[in-house]
């Protein structure tokens, strides 16, 4: 190692290991918990630590710095780069594949460390400079993280969910007049992207009459032309738990056009669990991994680990966040060359992997909950039909990136998944169930609005039910049907917006082609 005269702090790698984390974390806020995030975290800083040490030993401090500089931004760009250019062609050349890619990032490297190391003169000045740069990198994520969370906290202030129809409860029995064992239990799964029937066979040629009837056989009301209230699951499961439409439940959040993330907090403290807590419901709530799942005051939480720090310590499973980071860099090409290197390399389990064994986990547990005691409200938002496709049509581990035969598969195997559940959960109910099994949005953009909806209601549904109802009104009719709250069933109105402009909506409508 040189020693030199003239020392400065340069403190310009370890902010350049860390950066490129915290930014993705500050894009991915909301949708994740930040836990996960600690462990790419403390992975890249030790590694930029060692990398940076190691060329110490070769070189003056003032070089090594420099030139791990050029390496990390060349290493933690790469990915982006590739991202950036897919598929583009050039001159009939598809440049935006590795094998064009790499070469090049490689003469990169070579010409940029060789101009690195033959460079001659102080190089103290141009690390001052490099120090200021990875000091403004640093600080942009990190504020968007902060500003996240202060936006979080004023969202939070402002809510008017648990003021909201204040005058409208006095249908609530007051103490002592429910008796618990008559309560019957409410389940509301959530069907992530099953799309309505008609639409399943028109652009997908899936027909799942069979499936339909059965339900109806076992006293199910579809509702066959319903569509959802918005094509996000963000935006829609926030509005069925309250109620109402979200220009109502959080003008203020939209009004400022705030992060879409933030209507998470609309769900975790909605009106509808607030209800079913105030009439003596125990809430039961699947962890599915998504922030939005994680309801505030849940009685019982069924989860593959008992916290994510569980998930943090388990070395053998690599997560969404974590392969979302290596995929941003140049180890995008470990990750995805592995499977044709290296198709039976089972060290560690893919986030698709984890993706499938969770659904398993669920169906599996779902069967089990009317043995829990008391009056329960259920929530499970089961991430499927929706992508990653993860099920061959026997149930068995496929995991397929098209739609056709991927989404087509998943439906397949969850029909009958659920309809031996539904059957296993109204045997085994002391009390007859209310059952909702419910869509959020469809999947394609043309179909986004159409979902599927099935209602399981002890009383007389007809009174409430209608082919056209949307997710806005189920719980007014739930309550209304077993405790005859009164609420006005709402006008509905489905609200299309595309991912970037979740707040700029269109109302939609798509024809109804199954009537039976």
């Amino acid at each position: 190692m040189v020693i030199e005269n003239k020392r400065e702090f340069i403190f310009h790698p370890f902010l350049l290991s860390l950066y490129p984390v915290v930014a993705l974390l500050a894009h991915n806020m909301g949708e994740m918990n930040p836990v996960y995030a600690l462990r790419p975290l403390v992975f890249s800083l030790l590694c930029g630590v060692l990398v940076y040490f190691m060329l110490t030993r070769f070189l003056s401090v003032q070089r090594a710095a420099v030139l791990f500089f050029w390496l990390g931004v060349l290493f933690f760009s790469y990915g982006h780069v590739y991202q950036l250019i897919e598929r583009v062609t050039i001159g009939g050349v598809v440049i935006g594949q590795h094998r064009v890619l790499a070469p090049f990032w490689i003469i990169l490297l070579c010409a940029g460390s060789w101009f690195i190391l033959k460079r001659t003169g102080d190089l103290a000045t141009l690390n001052r400079l490099l120090n200021l740069v990875s000091v403004v990198l640093f600080v942009v994520p990190l504020f968007q993280v902060t500003k996240f969370e202060i936006d979080r906290a004023h969202a939070q202030s402002n809510r008017q969910i648990e003021t909201a129809y204040r005058d409208d409860v006095e249908w609530l029995p007051k103490d002592g007049q429910l008796q618990s064992e008559a309560l019957p239990d409410v389940y509301y799964i959530i069907l992530d992207a099953y799309m309505r029937d008609d639409m399943l066979r028109k652009f997908y040629g899936l027909d799942v009459s069979p499936f339909i009837d059965r339900l109806s056989e076992m006293g199910f009301y579809v509702a066959l032309c319903s569509q959802s209230n918005y094509a996000h699951t963000s935006l829609s499961i926030p509005s069925v738990l309250n109620m109402n439409y979200l220009q109502e439940v959080a003008p203020e959040l939209m009004r400022n056009n705030m992060s879409w993330a933030h209507m998470g907090d609309y769900a975790k403290r909605s009106l509808v669990l607030q209800l079913f807590k105030q009439l003596g419901y125990r809430i039961v709530v699947f962890d599915t991994g998504n922030d939005l799942d994680r309801m505030e005051n849940a009685d019982v939480v069924i989860s593959r680990a008992t916290s994510p720090w569980v998930l943090l310590l388990d070395f053998r499973q690599v997560g969404e966040f974590e392969i979302l980071f290596l995929r941003t860099t140049a180890l995008r090409l470990v990750v995805e060359l592995q499977p044709y290197v290296l198709p039976d390399w089972n060290v560690v389990r893919t986030p698709e992997q984890n993706h499938y064994q969770t659904i398993l986990y669920g169906l599996d547990e779902l069967a089990k909950v009317p043995e829990l005691t008391g009056p329960k409200f259920v929530y499970w938002h089961l991430i499927a039909p929706h992508p990653p496709f993860v099920f061959a049509e026997d149930g068995s581990y496929l995991l397929t990136g098209e739609a056709d035969p991927g989404y087509i598969n998943e439906i397949k195997y969850l029909n009958v998944r659920i309809l031996e559940l539904m059957q296993t959960i109204i045997r085994e109910s002391r009390t007859p169930p209310v059952i909702i099994l419910q869509a959020d949005h469809g999947l394609d953009t043309e179909n986004r609005m159409a979902i599927f909806s099935a209602y399981y209601l002890p009383g007389n549904h007809g009174k409430w039910l209608y082919p056209e109802i949307t997710p806005v009104n189920t719980f007014r009719v739930v309550f209304n049907e077993l405790f005859d709250a009164g609420y006005p069933l709402l006008k509905d109105v489905s609200y299309f917006s595309e991912h970037d402009t979740p707040y700029n909506f269109t109302e939609v409508r798509y024809p109804c082609e199954t009537v039976r």
